[in-house]
């Protein structure tokens, strides 16, 4: 294909922000300045499988807590990475539903995102 001329190396530059400290899109840097970014909490199920996230096995529904500025990724996660130099706090939450009551969940949250929830 390379021979061909249907695949090709180039470069192409990372746009960066300085204030949020992460890599933007293409698309984020034709924002005007009265721009406003949406953002939405997910909650991610804690599948429990062996590993030392075990010790939370007496607790039941939960959740690890993740905010997204862009949510049409989320249909192709599969995964949720966690970093070691954080700390992360166990929330109990209770939460009144029309269906089913009052429910009870345990959200696993950065400990310095807490009081944004």
């Amino acid at each position: 294909m390379h021979e061909r001329g249907l695949i090709y190396q180039a470069y192409k530059p990372v746009y960066w922000s300085p204030s949020t400290r992460t890599a933007l899109a293409e698309a984020e840097l034709e924002y005007t300045d009265d721009h406003v970014s949406r953002s939405i909490y997910v909650r991610f199920p804690l599948v429990k499988n062996g590993t030392d996230l075990n010790d939370l096995s007496e607790y039941e529904n939960v959740n690890f807590i993740s905010w997204t500025t862009t949510p049409w990724t989320l249909p192709g996660n599969s995964a949720l990475c966690v970093n070691e130099k954080f700390t992360y706090s166990l929330v109990e939450v209770s939460n009144s539903t029309h269906d089913r009551g009052l429910e009870l969940e345990h959200w696993i949250v950065v400990s310095s995102r807490i009081s944004e929830l």
